[in-house]
């Protein structure tokens, strides 16, 4: 099966989903699956999140806590759910507010399973 098929079950089982994005060590999107939202604009919310983990494992390593293995970043209107893979790849799922975070985050962790299984 594809990532971009996967990614697309999981923004389509995910009620209040907005996109899915699977990226590399480097920020740049794998693949992307979204509800009308532009491929760059994806691409662009993939690479800051790659920032955004990057800073989150250098303050876990200063503070000797290990490797992160996800994190969620809550803006005005929506959150962004990531999740780690493997060599540096990572899941980000991006959620409209009010969207049932529990339900995500195991559709995220069922997503992630099978994208490993890919790779």
């Amino acid at each position: 099966m594809s990532f971009q098929r996967i990614l697309e079950e999981m923004v389509a089982e995910v009620d209040g989903s907005i996109a899915a994005l699977f990226l590399d060590y480097d920020g740049e999107a794998v693949d992307v699956a979204g509800r009308n939202v532009p491929k760059h604009d994806l691409q662009v919310i993939g690479a800051y999140q790659g920032i955004f983990l990057d800073r989150v494992r250098k303050i876990c390593t200063t503070v000797s806590h290990g490797e992160p293995l996800r994190f969620k970043i809550d803006m005005e209107g929506s959150s962004f759910l990531n999740t780690v893979l493997k060599d540096g790849y990572y899941l980000v799922l991006v959620l409209r507010k009010g969207t049932r975070e529990a339900l995500a985050w195991q559709h995220l962790d069922n997503c992630r399973s099978r994208i490993l299984v890919e790779m």
